[in-house]
């Protein structure tokens, strides 16, 4: 339980940084229906079942959702300064009057 656990969470890292939130429903699908007939093949209770489900899908999306939002907070200066640079915007401007220049 605690490798697909592992496993599900380092799944959903790795889709947080490559895909859009639309790809956790299909993979969860497609997860819990092979954990479904896994279960079923081995004989197991269906309240392990169960547990076997929600061990894959809230690491998977707990994973997905810290990813997101880490990329976010690190790219967001990034992509806001890129975006502004030549483009005269007034918050550009307050943002040059207001930041102390660097004495080096």
């Amino acid at each position: 339980m605690t490798i697909l656990a592992l496993g599900s969470l380092l799944v959903g890292m790795v889709l947080g940084i490559r895909f859009r939130f639309i790809v956790l429903f299909p993979i969860l699908i497609i997860g819990s229906l092979a954990l479904t007939t896994i279960s079923l093949m081995a004989d197991e209770a269906a309240g392990q079942t169960l547990l076997s489900i929600v061990a894959l899908a809230v690491p998977m999306q707990l994973g997905y959702v810290l990813t997101s939002l880490f990329a976010a907070f690190l790219f967001h200066g990034k992509q806001r300064d890129e975006r502004n640079i030549g483009t005269g915007a007034d918050d550009t401007r307050w943002e040059r009057i207001a930041t102390p220049r660097s004495t080096t």
